[in-house]
């Protein structure tokens, strides 16, 4: 399960063009305890900059606080 989400975020940042606006999204988690997922989603995507994305909540609709680089999420299946 690890390496596979490595994996699909290296090749996420080499398909970093793949991305489009309105286009839904999975985010990598930094802290998590054992038992959580290794990502949290879905989020939809609202503005791209070179190499970061401006994200909404699907659910809530909760613009994030934060930009993710392009490195930390994946697409949403």
């Amino acid at each position: 399960q690890y390496w596979r989400t490595r994996q699909e975020a290296k090749q996420s940042m080499l398909n970093k063009n793949q991305y489009k606006i309105g286009n839904k999204v999975k985010i990598r988690r930094f802290q998590r305890h054992k038992l959580e997922p290794f990502n949290s989603g879905p989020y939809i995507i609202l503005e791209i900059t070179w190499n970061t994305v401006k994200l909404k909540d699907d659910k809530t609709g909760i613009i994030l606080k934060r930009n993710m680089h392009i490195k930390n999420i994946l697409p949403y299946k």
